[in-house]
């Protein structure tokens, strides 16, 4: 059976560092049926041919200018050969096993027209903030494993037949937000299978600050996502949305309001412990996991970090829903 070819797309703007870790690592993957393009979109200080060439021969750059990775992806779907097309982020790094795991999928799941991975339980910053972002995208998706509605670009394979059928991504979308997101609900409406593969894995590089994160949660992702849901009436009980997330959710409003109410009635302090203790055992998973994999001390910070998660997400829901209220559903 001829091994199909597979394209890597990968968008980049202003983050040589990053793009050049990640076509080093993917120079360490057997290339074979691969080719590999990169989109510099818009970059301050443009990237060299040569430069790239040096690290992966062959490699096809191409320049747009400052059309977001929704418009870039788009442009290298054109240009891109191969039957597959194989998403992934500039900040991120191939695992050495990254690519043999995406040709065993596609050779044990002939029909399947798109799927994703995860990130590795090994960030590439290690700063508190950034190992409690990435260690918790790994654990909400290997427990997520198996048939999804949704796409991402992190770690995304999609036939480009099917991809084109649907027109690529959304451009409405000029900063990275859910153009993934918003094509995996298009396609999954539609009757195309998704499929999540937690084995199928890359090592994410990027350095979130905490006004980063919650920026990005807020008004990048957890607003934009909600809109998506409400306006297109299609509620995901996966990943993110899952009843334990949403009892979460709850318990974090009423552990930031009660302490208001005990100043008047400090019987409100004993709801308020049972609360911390609820949130706590709900979560011992995810907590057990943290402490096996960051450390039990420097996962103790990442407690409260959880709960501001919710805190963020609670906020989306509503400034989300106000959203699709007020303005309606994005353009298509």
């Amino acid at each position: 059976m001829k091994t199909p070819l597979i394209s890597i797309l990968i968008p980049v703007r202003d983050d040589l560092n990053n793009l050049k870790a990640c076509l080093e690592s993917l120079s360490r993957e057997t290339l074979e049926s691969t080719e590999v393009l990169v989109c510099d979109d818009g970059s301050r200080d443009p990237l060299s041919s040569e430069l790239l060439d040096r690290i992966i021969p062959g490699i096809r750059l191409f320049r747009i200018s400052g059309s977001g990775p929704a418009g870039a992806r788009n442009h290298l779907s054109q240009k891109a050969r191969g039957e597959y097309l194989f998403f992934v982020d500039a900040d991120t790094e191939f695992s050495g096993d990254t690519l043999r795991q995406a040709r065993k999928i596609i050779t044990e799941h002939p029909g399947l027209e798109a799927f994703i991975g995860s990130y590795d339980d090994s960030p590439g910053v290690q700063t508190i903030v950034s190992s409690y972002k990435n260690l918790s995208h790994h654990y909400v998706h290997h427990r997520a494993a198996g048939k999804v509605s949704t796409f991402w670009t992190g770690c995304g394979i999609v036939k480009r037949k099917k991809f084109l059928e649907f027109n690529g991504f959304n451009e409405h979308y000029l900063r990275p937000s859910i153009e993934d997101i918003e094509l995996g609900m298009r396609m999954a409406f539609r009757g195309t299978e998704i499929l999540l593969f937690p084995e199928l894995q890359v090592k994410h590089n990027k350095a979130w600050t905490l006004a980063g994160w919650l920026k990005t949660d807020l008004l990048l992702r957890g607003v934009p996502w909600v809109r998506l849901m409400a306006t297109r009436k299609q509620w995901l009980p996966q990943l993110n949305f899952t009843l334990s997330h949403r009892i979460s959710a709850i318990i974090s409003i009423l552990i930031l309001i009660l302490p208001a109410l005990a100043v008047f009635l400090p019987v409100f302090w004993i709801i308020w412990t049972s609360l911390v203790a609820g949130f706590i055992l709900l979560n011992l998973g995810f907590f057990s996991f943290l402490s096996r994999k960051a450390g039990f001390w420097k996962s103790l910070p990442m407690i409260p970090l959880h709960l501001l998660y919710y805190l963020t997400a609670s906020l989306a829901l509503a400034l989300g829903l106000l959203s699709a209220w007020i303005q309606g559903p994005l353009e298509e």
